[in-house]
């Protein structure tokens, strides 16, 4: 969903309904710079316009169907939520890195590092899910992957985020992507944008 992406700076806004197990997943997001269909692995880096940090936000007690409003597991619903989906700060250019060059990726909440991980313990590279999702689909200018998350996440720990927690997420070559986490103001209140830092 679209209104799930947010920039830089934008806050996380825990969902009303499923508040209590919002789980944060530093991971490098791949960019597409030009339209890939059922290409092979050796030419998919040749696709890509660059990389990205990301946080793939996600309500667990949603996705593994905890929360009763749900009522079954729901990955697409957990994952998409208004504000879930932050990218930046900046895009690493593909022409910038090569195709096997060893990113790290750390994720801090406040203080306190969560996740620290590099690029060579993923299962999949970056050039295979380009090309093993476009014998699905086909990839077009723009669209963004996300590549997976290192151990660490708050569904194995029961750390969840909260309410006046800052995320940043680190990736090398690009810098650091950095939210606050607020809730969302209850239905009808006079707060202005619904939102509760």
């Amino acid at each position: 969903m679209g209104s799930a992406v947010g920039n830089p700076g934008d806050a996380i806004v825990l969902p009303e309904f499923a508040a209590e197990e919002v789980d944060y997943e530093g991971e490098v997001a791949l960019i597409i710079g030009t339209p890939a269909r059922r290409v092979k692995v050796d030419r998919a880096w040749h696709h890509l316009a660059g990389l990205t940090a990301a946080n793939d936000v996600s309500a667990r007690d949603v996705q593994l169907g905890r929360r009763a409003h749900v009522g079954r597991p729901n990955v697409p619903v957990a994952k998409s939520f208004d504000s879930f989906k932050p990218l930046g700060p900046c895009m690493l250019s593909a022409d910038d890195v090569d195709a096997g060059q060893p990113l790290v990726v750390r994720t801090h909440v406040d203080d306190e590092l969560r996740q620290h991980a590099s690029t060579t313990d993923m299962i999949f590279g970056f050039a295979e899910l380009v090309s093993e999702i476009s014998h699905y689909v086909t990839l077009e200018p723009g669209d963004v992957i996300l590549t997976g998350t290192p151990a660490g996440v708050a569904e194995n720990t029961g750390k969840f985020l909260k309410a006046g927690q800052t995320v940043r997420v680190e990736v090398d070559g690009v810098g650091t992507l950095s939210n606050s986490v607020c809730r969302m103001a209850p239905q009808n209140s006079p707060v202005g944008e619904g939102i509760v830092r």
